[in-house]
């Protein structure tokens, strides 16, 4: 009897953790999935099955997937995925360009070594963000920015040639409207001069 509830109570937390990961899995806003010491897809998440079909991808088609031998995904993926199985360290991956039917689509994807009992072989979860519309806006902002920066260069360019020429417009008209003597004329002379020669350095 003794035994008996103790499997029960075993079984029962069991269940209880099985919930609470689904209800994990379900909830997440991240595209998740579960592989094997292969690398093949065990399972995915609602979140990943729902981008599936979004792209017109078979749930069927992933589940059993080996992604280490598919030629399809790129080299940065394999890499992570291989890394993430050898080491017990989380393992990221900032940006990651991938071709799907519906466009290219970039990720961020992280991969977390899941170790079970002793001996058992290790499996992977794998969770994607997308974050494509984030990267749009984020190479607009800079685009943005640049645009900014020559635009702010630009009007001091502007600033700092105007004010040399407007040097040499009143010395011009000076010279030419008033009569000056040779050292008043020379020192203008000279004032042209070095407008110019700032000219030139701007």
């Amino acid at each position: 009897i003794e035994m008996l509830l103790e499997n029960f109570i075993l079984r029962s937390q069991l269940a209880i953790s099985e919930a609470r990961y689904r209800s994990i899995l379900t909830a997440a806003p991240f595209l998740i999935g579960l592989l094997d010491s292969n690398g093949t897809i065990l399972e995915v998440n609602p979140k990943a099955i729902r981008e599936l079909r979004r792209q017109g991808i078979s749930v069927r088609n992933v589940i059993g997937l080996n992604l280490l031998k598919n030629p399809a995904l790129p080299e940065e993926i394999r890499g992570l995925i291989m890394e993430g199985l050898q080491t017990t360290e989380a393992v990221s991956h900032e940006k990651i360009s991938l071709s799907l039917p519906r466009g290219t689509e970039v990720f961020r994807v992280h991969a977390f070594p899941l170790r079970g009992r002793s001996g058992s072989a290790p499996e992977l979860l794998v969770i994607g963000e997308m974050i494509t519309h984030y990267k749009q806006v984020m190479d607009e902002a800079e685009r943005t920015e640049r645009l900014a920066a020559i635009g702010r260069v630009a009007a001091s360019l502007a600033h700092e040639i105007n004010n040399p020429l407007q040097a040499l417009r009143s010395h011009l008209e000076l010279i030419r409207s008033y009569p000056l003597s040779d050292e008043e004329r020379e020192q203008s002379f000279g004032i042209l001069e070095r407008e110019v020669d700032r000219l030139d350095e701007t």
